[in-house]
């Protein structure tokens, strides 16, 4: 139809799906035609059994860079944590002193009203 796209410009597939439901989601909709092509200057796509299979890998990939990555988020949090410090923005009331990298009470309890 007049002024439909029937095809998707990224950068590279890992743009596109970055969880198991969207990687599927764009699979089946080349495989019923409501895709009909993918352009990425960064990876070779064709819309064939092979060129489906290889875009699931990318998918799959940009998933456990994702998942990876939260891990090790994750784990750098808490080792901030048991070093006492506070891994973050400082939380209301408190302001991040850059000097001793820890976090200060921002108003004194006595003039609190």
């Amino acid at each position: 139809c007049a002024g439909e796209a029937g095809g998707i410009l990224a950068w590279h597939p890992d743009r596109l799906a970055r969880n198991s439901i969207d990687g599927g989601k764009i699979i089946y909709l080349l495989d019923t035609g409501k895709i009909l092509d993918l352009k990425f200057p960064t990876f070779w796509f064709d819309s064939t059994p092979q060129g489906k299979f290889m875009l699931n890998i990318a998918f799959g990939q940009s998933k456990y860079y994702v998942d990876n990555l939260s891990e090790n988020i994750k784990r750098g949090h808490r080792q901030k944590l048991r070093k006492g410090i506070w891994p973050g923005f400082a939380p209301l009331g408190y302001l991040n002193n850059s000097r001793t990298k820890s976090i200060d009470l921002l108003i004194k309890k006595n003039r609190c009203w």
